[in-house]
């Protein structure tokens, strides 16, 4: 789980990307530093998509390029651990509960923490 933040200028300003969830890779709740991102206002390009930014940020899972946010190589031989506790992890926020409630794999524990 994780945010893009678009400030009011967008598409004429770039966003603020933070991912939430541990995973090994970006340090949770931290904003990571990419060529567009808010980090690099000057690269910024208004052509840029949603969707353009998520594929580049997925790309950088698969990679070990250090920046600003990400993780050391010591930190990623716990990788496989945060892949594992991820939907855990992810279903201790409401906002992930109230995002997902509707998808049928989540039904049942947004269910059981209401009658709880």
């Amino acid at each position: 789980m994780g945010s893009i933040i678009l400030p009011e200028k967008y598409p004429f300003a770039p966003p603020s990307i933070k991912i939430i969830t541990p995973n090994g890779r970006f340090k949770p709740d931290t904003r990571i530093c990419l060529s567009y991102s808010d980090w690099h206002p000057e690269t910024w390009n208004p052509g840029l998509t949603v969707r353009t930014m998520i594929l580049g940020l997925i790309s950088f899972f698969y990679e070990e390029t250090k920046t600003e946010g990400c993780v050391n190589a010591i930190d990623a031989k716990q990788r496989p651990y945060y892949a594992i506790n991820s939907i855990q992890y992810n279903r201790t926020h409401k906002e992930y509960l109230d995002l997902f409630s509707d998808n049928h794999l989540e039904q049942d524990i947004h269910t059981e923490k209401e009658t709880v």
